[in-house]
Formats: C-alpha cells, sequence, structure tokens
C-alpha cells in the first residue's frame, strides 16, 4: 500500500468511528494488520493481535485529533499486549496531545524500556519532562541516552536539544559532532551543533560547523543560513553576500524564503556604558521584539514607579523600536546589500509621513503611501519573525540581531534586567536574548513580566536557566521589591508575585502578589528613555492607562480582566488629567487610552476636567456603543479632544449579542454611532464573525448593520472568532454549541483552542467557514469603509494623527451591496486583495547604494 492510499484509508477508519460505525472501522483497522500479515485470520484471535488492530485504530484516531477515542482505544490495546511498542508510542503521543502530559511521561518511559531507541518517544518523554519544570529529570534521561547510544542519531540529536535548552551548550556540541561523520544525519546534526552554540552567542565557533554542514549537504537550507547569519554578526558583509549568492545557486528561492540583511544598528547611547562590576542599583527594563513599535507602556510605569523612591536608576530599552527603525532606515538609504524596485516609493512614503506632508494627512494621499509604508513595516517584521521562529523551532540559527542587542544591554554593568513581554510573538525574540546574557555573564539577575504571563504551564518557562524569576500581576512594587532583594542579597522567593525555581533543591516557589498599585498614588509614567524618532509616527504618540481591569468582566468570549485578577480600578479623574498635562509640557499632544473598556459616565467627567484645565491635545479610546453615551458625552468628548472611539461593536444581530453577554443591542450601537459621527467623533467598530451559535442570518444583520451605519462608520476591523482558554465559551462550551473543544495546552494559555461547532443547527457557522468569511468580508467589503483606504490603522498610532489633521469634511467612500459577498463565500471565489501583497525580488550588491531623496 502506498503513503497515499494508508492516509486514505486511516482517515476513513476515523471517519467511521467518529459516526458510530465502530465495528466496521474495527475491522478496517484489522485488515491494515492483514495486509502486512496475510497468513492472519478474517478476526483478531489473540491479544497481540488485538493490539495490532487497536494500534492502527488508534493511529487512525490520533490523526484525527481525537485524542480521547485514541487513548480509549489504545489503553485497551495495551491491556491485551503491554509489550507492543506502537501501542505504547501512540499513546504516549495521544496523552501529550491531549494534554495529559504526566500521564505521557508513565507512557513514553514504559515505551522505552521495551525498545530504549525509539527517538520519537524520546524526543516526546523529554519535552514533556521539561515543560512540566522537570529539568533534572530531563538532563538525566538525556545524557544516560547519550551515554548507551553515542552514535544513535535521532537519539543523540533529541538529546542534544534537551541539553541546549538547559543551557549546556557544550555538552550538546560534544555529543553531536561526532555524529556529523554519519552518512545519513552527519550534516544535520553538524548544523544542530552550530545552532546550539549561536545559542550561547559563539558564532566564530558555530561558523566552522555550518561551512562543514553545507560542504557534506550542499542544499541544507539551515546551515547556509547559519553561514550567512554567522557572517553577518561577525562583521564579515562580502563573505555573506559571497555564501547568499551561492546559496541562491544551490537552492532556488532561498533569498525570498530566509530573508537577512545587515544593516547597521546604532542603537540609542546607555548611560554608564563600559566594564566593571554589576551595580545592584542599576536595571534595564527592555521591550522585545516582535510586535509593531509602539511606545511600551508597562515598563515606563514601572520605570517611573522605581526611580520615585530614588534607590535605584532603571533605563528603559525599547528593542522592538529601535530595531525596526534601524532596518527601515537602512533600506531607506540604500545602508544594505539589499535593493528591490520599491525602494525609491518606500523612501518617499516614510519621509512624508515623518514631515506631516500635506499629502500624507490627506485621505486620497495617505491612499496612495500607506502601502509603501505598510511594505516597510512588513519587510521589517517579516525578517525578523522569520529569523526568530526558525532559531525556536531549531530550524536555523539564532539572529546575528539578537547577539547585537546582547552586546548592547551587557555594555552597562546593571545587575538587573526585567523583561517585558505582553504579546506571544516577542517571546522567541526575549527567550534568545535571555540565553545569549546569562551565558555571557550569569551573575546578572534575569526577570519576567508583562501582559502575557498567567500562572498556568508555567513551571517549564520558569525552570530555564535563563530566568531567575517571573512576576504575575501588577510589576510596578514587585520590581521594585525585586530590586531591595537582590542588592540585600535576599532569596528572590521571598517576593510576593515572584515565581522561581531553585536548582539546587530542583524546587519552584510562587508567591501571591500582595503589592498592588494604587492608582490614586502611582507616579507617572516616565518615556524620557525614548527618543521620539524610534516610533515611525509623524508626532509623539503616548499611550495612558486610566484603568486597570474591565467594569463589565462579563464578556462570555474575553479573558483580558485575568490580568488584574479580575478587579477593576481606575485612576482618579484629577490624577489622570495631571499625568496628560504631565506628557504635554514635554511635547505631547497626541494619547491613546489603551484602557480595557471606558465607560461614558467616566468619560464626560474627564473631557470636562481637560476643558477646565485648558488641555490641549487629542486622544483615541475603546469603548462600548451605550445608552449613556448621549449627544451631549460625545460633544463633550470632542470639545476635549476625543477624535476616535474605537467601539466593540462585535455584532449587529441582538441574538449574538446576548449570547455574548456584551449588555447592549444593535438599536443602542447605531444611535450612539450616528451622535459619535455628528460631533466629529471618528468611529471604528470591532466585529466578530463566527461566534459559537452565531449562523449565516446572524451574520447578515451585522452586515446589513454596517452598511445602514456607513455614513456614520469610518472604518472597522472584523475578524474570526478565537478560542481561548479561561473564558466562559471555553469552560461552558455546550452552552454555545460547540460539540468538542480540542486540547490546547501550552506556556501561560498562549495558544488558542481549535473546537467544533454543532453542525445540526440550520446555517450556523463553523471554525472553518468564520475564517473564510472574515477574509472576504474583510476584503471585500469592510475595507471599503475608510476614506484613508484599507491600511488606516496600522500602525495604530497613525490614527489620532492623521484624524487631528483630517480636512473637516471627508466624504464616505461608496460601499459594496453586501449581498454580493454571499456569491464570493458560497462559490469559493479567491479573496479580493484589497491591499497589496507584500512581495518583493530581492537584488543583492556590494556596493552601497545611492540614497534616495528624503532618508533620514
Amino acid at each position: 500500500m502506498t503513503a497515499s492510499a494508508l492516509d486514505d484509508t486511516l482517515a476513513r477508519i476515523a471517519r467511521l468511528w467518529q459516526a458510530g460505525a465502530r465495528a466496521k472501522a474495527e475491522d478496517a483497522a484489522w485488515d491494515l494488520v492483514r495486509g502486512r500479515n496475510p497468513g492472519l485470520g478474517k478476526k483478531p484471535r489473540t491479544g497481540i493481535e488485538r493490539a495490532g488492530r487497536a494500534a492502527f485504530l488508534g493511529h487512525a484516531l490520533w490523526r484525527a485529533r481525537a485524542y480521547d477515542a485514541a487513548i480509549l482505544v489504545l489503553t485497551q490495546g495495551r491491556a491485551e499486549d503491554p509489550t507492543s511498542v506502537d501501542v505504547g508510542m501512540l499513546l504516549a503521543a495521544s496523552l501529550r496531545e491531549n494534554d495529559q502530559w504526566e500521564e505521557a511521561v508513565e507512557i513514553a518511559r514504559a515505551t522505552l524500556a521495551l525498545r530504549p531507541t525509539l527517538a520519537v518517544t524520546f524526543s516526546l518523554l523529554l519535552r514533556c519532562l521539561l515543560d512540566l519544570g522537570r529539568p533534572r529529570e530531563a538532563l538525566a534521561e538525556a545524557r544516560a541516552a547519550l551515554t548507551r547510544f553515542p552514535l544513535d542519531a535521532p537519539m543523540g540529536r533529541a538529546a542534544a536539544r534537551a541539553l541546549t535548552r538547559q543551557g549546556h551548550v557544550d555538552e550538546a556540541v560534544q555529543a553531536l559532532q561526532p555524529l556529523g561523520a554519519l552518512a545519513d544525519h552527519g550534516a544535520a546534526a553538524l548544523a544542530q551543533a552550530a545552532h546550539a552554540l549561536t545559542t550561547a552567542g559563539r558564532l566564530s565557533e558555530a561558523l566552522p560547523l555550518y561551512r562543514s554542514a553545507t560542504a557534506r549537504a550542499p542544499t541544507l537550507a539551515e546551515a547556509h543560513d547559519g553561514v550567512i547569519a554567522c557572517l553577518h554578526g561577525l562583521g564579515r558583509l562580502d563573505e555573506a553576500l559571497d555564501a547568499r549568492e551561492r546559496a541562491d545557486r544551490l537552492i532556488p528561492g532561498f533569498s525570498n524564503q530566509r530573508l537577512d540583511f545587515p544593516v547597521p544598528l546604532r542603537f540609542v547611547p546607555l548611560e554608564d556604558a563600559g566594564e566593571g562590576p554589576l551595580d545592584p542599583s542599576r536595571a534595564l527594563l527592555v521591550n522585545g521584539i516582535g510586535v509593531l513599535p509602539a511606545r511600551p507602556l508597562g515598563v515606563a510605569q514601572i520605570k517611573g514607579a522605581v526611580e520615585a523612591g530614588g534607590a535605584f536608576r532603571c533605563t528603559v530599552v525599547d528593542l522592538n523600536a529601535q530595531v525596526y527603525h534601524q532596518m527601515i532606515r537602512a533600506v531607506r538609504r540604500g545602508e544594505t546589500a539589499l535593493d528591490f524596485d520599491e525602494r525609491a516609493a518606500l523612501d518617499d512614503a516614510f519621509a512624508r509621513m515623518e514631515g506631516l506632508d500635506p499629502l500624507f494627512v490627506d485621505p486620497e494621499g495617505y491612499k496612495t503611501l500607506a502601502p509603501s509604508l505598510l511594505l516597510g513595516l512588513s519587510l521589517a517584521g517579516r525578517t525578523l519573525q522569520g529569523q526568530f521562529s526558525r532559531a525556536d523551532a531549531g530550524e536555523g540559527p539564532v539572529s546575528w540581531i539578537v547577539e547585537a542587542c546582547a552586546r548592547h544591554l551587557l555594555s552597562v554593568p546593571a545587575a538587573v534586567i526585567g523583561f517585558s513581554i505582553t504579546f506571544t510573538d516577542q517571546l522567541a525574540f526575549t527567550l534568545q536574548l535571555a540565553r545569549i546574557l546569562k551565558a555571557r555573564r550569569p551573575e546578572v539577575t534575569l526577570v519576567f513580566g508583562g501582559g502575557f504571563f498567567k500562572d498556568s504551564d508555567l513551571d517549564g518557562f520558569v525552570t530555564e536557566p535563563c530566568v531567575d524569576a517571573v512576576v504575575l500581576g501588577e510589576g510596578e512594587r514587585a520590581f521594585l521589591a525585586v530590586l531591595e532583594a537582590r542588592r540585600d542579597g535576599r532569596p528572590l522567593a521571598e517576593v510576593p508575585g515572584v515565581v522561581c525555581y531553585d536548582p539546587t533543591t530542583d524546587t519552584l516557589s510562587r508567591r501571591p502578589n500582595t503589592l498592588a498599585v494604587r492608582p490614586a498614588e502611582a507616579p507617572f509614567a516616565d518615556f524620557s528613555d525614548l527618543p521620539a524618532e524610534t516610533y515611525l509616527t509623524p508626532a509623539p504618540v503616548v499611550p495612558i492607562l486610566g484603568s486597570r481591569g474591565c467594569y463589565w468582566r462579563r464578556c462570555t468570549f474575553c479573558n483580558h480582566h485575568a490580568s488584574y485578577a479580575a478587579s477593576y480600578k481606575a485612576t482618579p479623574i484629577a490624577r489622570l488629567v495631571d499625568e496628560l498635562a504631565h506628557h504635554i509640557g514635554q511635547g505631547v499632544r497626541h494619547f491613546t487610552f489603551v484602557d480595557e473598556m471606558v465607560p461614558a459616565v467616566r468619560l464626560a467627567k474627564l473631557s470636562q476636567a481637560i476643558l477646565e484645565r485648558g488641555l490641549d491635545l487629542r486622544y483615541y479610546v475603546l469603548a462600548k456603543p451605550t445608552a449613556d453615551f448621549t449627544p451631549d458625552c460625545l460633544e463633550l468628548m470632542h470639545r476635549a479632544g476625543c477624535v476616535c472611539v474605537y467601539w466593540g461593536l462585535e455584532s449587529g444581530s441582538d441574538r449574538v449579542l446576548a449570547r455574548m453577554d456584551k449588555g447592549n443591542d444593535s438599536a443602542t450601537a447605531a444611535a450612539t454611532l450616528a451622535a459619535a459621527a455628528r460631533a466629529g467623533i471618528r468611529n471604528h467598530v470591532f466585529l466578530m464573525v463566527g461566534f459559537p451559535g452565531e449562523t449565516r442570518t446572524d451574520l447578515k444583520a451585522t452586515l446589513d448593520f454596517v452598511h445602514a451605519q456607513r455614513d456614520h462608520i469610518h472604518a472597522a476591523v472584523a475578524g474570526p472568532f478565537v478560542l481561548e482558554r479561561g473564558t466562559p465559551v471555553h469552560n461552558e462550551p455546550a452552552r454555545f454549541d460547540i460539540r468538542h473543544v480540542y486540547p490546547s495546552r501550552a506556556l501561560c494559555d498562549s495558544t488558542l483552542a481549535d473546537y467544533e461547532i454543532d453542525e445540526r443547527i440550520k446555517g450556523i457557522i463553523t471554525q472553518a467557514q468564520a475564517q473564510r468569511y472574515a477574509e472576504v468580508i474583510r476584503a471585500g467589503f469592510l475595507d471599503h469603509l475608510s476614506a484613508y483606504g484599507p491600511c488606516l490603522g496600522t500602525p495604530r498610532d497613525h490614527v489620532v494623527v492623521l484624524y487631528d489633521h483630517a480636512p473637516s469634511a471627508v466624504p464616505a467612500p461608496p460601499l459594496p451591496d453586501p449581498e454580493a459577498l454571499w456569491a464570493r463565500i458560497d462559490t469559493g471565489q479567491p479573496v479580493p486583495k484589497a491591499t497589496m501583497d507584500f512581495t518583493l525580488t530581492p537584488r543583492w550588491r556590494r556596493e552601497r547604494a545611492p540614497e534616495v531623496g528624503g532618508s533620514t
């Protein structure tokens, strides 16, 4: 049987089982056993034969992600034949995927006792142990396997991955280098050894291993990637270009798939740079690379709180903004080997944006410039994320950019470096950076915090050797307590809000965060370390947090309020206005309120206070379109500087809004949007497609609502519903017509859950349909709402500046009839591209290109 035929048969077996035809599924699985053993009877007679059938049946169910069923079948098969390696291997894999990591460890060990060189199960065992926060056991397993099977490449590579993750780079390299002589796995093993060295920033040692790997396997892309990255990091740029040209000759499309180009990184200088002993009164607060640049609020708040006491000095380092800025500037100026046809247009667009050129603020002009602006941001973002994600997966080197950032941070003798992670996309870079920092200077204390972190499956992260502590919850007072403990020589385990690991005792400790922030007394956020020009906006835009948590806390799709322990704390209006005045005194006029949602009564009081103080500012805010946003309230808001509201509309169907427990209805939303538009406020709305239980009739109501309100809605963002752990929908799926939720266990619940909807309900929208519907609706309908074109809002900080300088009257563009969308949806027509497709044909040069006009 061919591989394709086997796949089809396994898929058919799973469908039979899930349809209730279990006897037929068992017969089909037994036919596969007999196909390999023609002498067997029509039915299995012995325990060994029944276990063989269970292996095929379990494999089919595992492939179909029916893990509960696979575990049931495979457990029965294991009872029939405890010596079946196939059953044990599949049972361990099913338990892992079903979030039963502890049970997977037990079965994996039992299976390896039967066949010690089963590399796939050995790798699973090590991953489970490390993710469970049991590094001592994982290292013991890895070292034992290397001792017993020193030349078994799959086993050795699995062991080396565990050693590398735990910072034992030399051991990993020593294990991999002998495998380099093997015919089948030699080149891959050499490349893996080189990858391990780059995790510690040892580029000069990694380079010869990468070159050996390319000599052994000339089409091994990750080895060529490593050669180029090492040469970039070592400053040998001509050699890097030679290496890229060679890779492009050997591997078609290499440069497009693994884009990497050197740029001169000129970081913002740090005070007191120089070598010397660590200074316990000095700390760095780092915002990691991973998202479109915007001023990071959390680290600025911590800096303000810590320095208010006078005992410590903190410097905020926004690596995200600095690296984006440097990459785009280098491309614009031709300071890199990369060139492409669109470079002149890209440079012109950024120059006009920076100078607030009339073409930039004019709606029609912005339409022409925005695609080039997004091309620059996309070029930087995709290049960076590609490098970080490949390294995270063990499929490429740690980027030379990470190494450069590490050198920059270590130029200051700060005793503590804190990392703020808000988004999942920042995690890979930040962890790679921390590993190099810890390898270079082990005595530095590395602390992690931010909105990403929750006390859920955190143990595997905390037991990483580069993680000294994780702060959960509000960070201002907790980070100060960490600094005090470090200065005084006290254990970090004593600090409230800290989770940490002691490798000497192999124990984890976690203390609840009792160091709550009192908004009325909190110092102002301090952005003084963040130069305005690094943020790729035409004017400084500062985030403001007027409340912590959500006052509503009832939306069934949301778990954001968990960041503040389901509480809601509002900063007193007088204190909030004082902070706005403080930033205005430093030359800032544009603000973004980043509260989860601000109620009308609070915005009315804030607006009145702004007007009484005579503050000249512009801002946007997030809110829910409720009845208390009266015309008087909205007019007051506009007079006080509100130019835009992002409304959490979500749906135009009252039935869906009730299921979401939004607390408002479509008629109220329509009245609020109309009143806001009359007051001079631009309305941007968030929409959700495919909320569990939503039908096509409900979605039609939403599209009709938007079409009816097209003169009052100035932009809309639509996305498919995503199922997050900890939400009411996730916790009570049956209440929302969800038939099955697939497991999604991951660090801090960072992985979204897939689900199956009850398709017996007429017209109900499935998860797969929601994805396509959202794409079609965005491109064929919503992208036509804004007079500024489909790119408005990326980055979002542009919105408040554009609307500040907008013409007094901008006619609404024509909006397509929503009925036309259903033809595209139902016939599977390709999604029209309302925004440009960010592709380019790179050219590589050895000479610096002539500058194009306008670069800064």
